[in-house]
């Protein structure tokens, strides 16, 4: 209101500019002179004149003005980057195998979006989660937590696979119980008694792993130089099967498969941006 008085330099066009009436803008004014303590127009009949506290006044209220706008505009902008911003976690070697494919085609589509990729263990995710520090945590054969909604996006293979220079190379369907007395390599984001579970009950309760890591690396490393096997998702292998470094070993029993999860807290508000990332997860995993 006084902003617009100083302008208009008149009780009547200031008025017109509230949509209040004259007398009402008279009203506000003697009010707002009573509280500060302060004359800040001299009145009269054919006279308008702020007082020296009414320009500094005056000053001050277009600033403050300029403000609250500049405050509106930055809580829209807060607003909109909270919509498109989100945090992710998963373990190590799905943030350097897959999710710079993943965040490459998905952000093509939603050029505005801005996902904070970070890495650790499941155990990681799913604390950082009850602590209210994370957005998404990305998982493989998620875990039942009270407070934590799992949404299954994936599933693929869970093969066996060795060195081509491995004696298991040159064998086909081979029966899990034979596979006594072969050293394992285990990779930390997949449980091993778990994930065997379509195989015989001898063999997962005598499976143990050598060696175990959190980097699919440096599974596929000591897979090679121990001569040793290990159980990993098809996707993570795919290459190397490919380029013949890697030899999957055909089992006697099928069935074995990794469910991928989007894992999260059950407050969680999924913004536009985070459900389309979640449907975006759901696509096969060859594209």
């Amino acid at each position: 209101m006084f902003a617009a008085l100083g302008q208009r330099k008149s009780f009547r066009k200031a008025g017109d500019d509230l949509g209040v009436s004259q007398s009402a803008v008279s009203q506000m004014l003697a009010g707002w002179e009573t509280k500060l303590g302060y004359k800040l127009v001299e009145r009269g009949r054919h006279v308008f004149k702020l007082t020296p506290e009414g320009k500094v006044y005056w000053e001050y209220g277009q600033e403050i003005n300029q403000l609250i706008e500049q405050l509106a505009q930055q809580m829209k902008v807060a607003r909109e980057t909270a919509a498109t911003t989100f945090s992710l976690m998963a373990p190590p070697s799905l943030v350097l195998y897959l999710m710079p494919v993943w965040l490459k085609s998905f952000q093509s589509q939603f050029p505005a979006a801005c996902i904070q990729l970070r890495y650790g263990r499941t155990e990681s995710v799913y604390a950082a989660l009850k602590q209210f520090k994370l957005d998404l945590g990305l998982v493989l054969y998620p875990d039942t937590h009270a407070g934590i909604k799992v949404e299954v996006v994936q599933t693929s293979r869970l093969v066996l696979v060795c060195s081509p220079r491995h004696p298991l190379a040159a064998r086909s369907n081979v029966n899990p119980i034979k596979l006594k007395g072969q050293r394992f390599v285990g990779w930390s984001a997949i449980p091993p008694r778990r994930s065997l579970l379509p195989l015989p009950v001898a063999f997962r309760q005598e499976f143990a792993p050598h060696w175990m890591f959190d980097e699919v690396d440096m599974v596929k490393a000591v897979v090679l130089v121990e001569q040793a096997c290990a159980f990993l998702p098809e996707p993570l292998v795919r290459s190397e099967l490919a380029e013949k470094k890697l030899v999957e070993v055909t089992l006697t029993e099928r069935g074995l498969i990794v469910p991928w999860a989007i894992v999260y807290a059950q407050h969680q508000r999924l913004t536009p941006t985070m459900t389309a990332f979640i449907q975006f997860l759901k696509r096969p995993l060859a594209s």
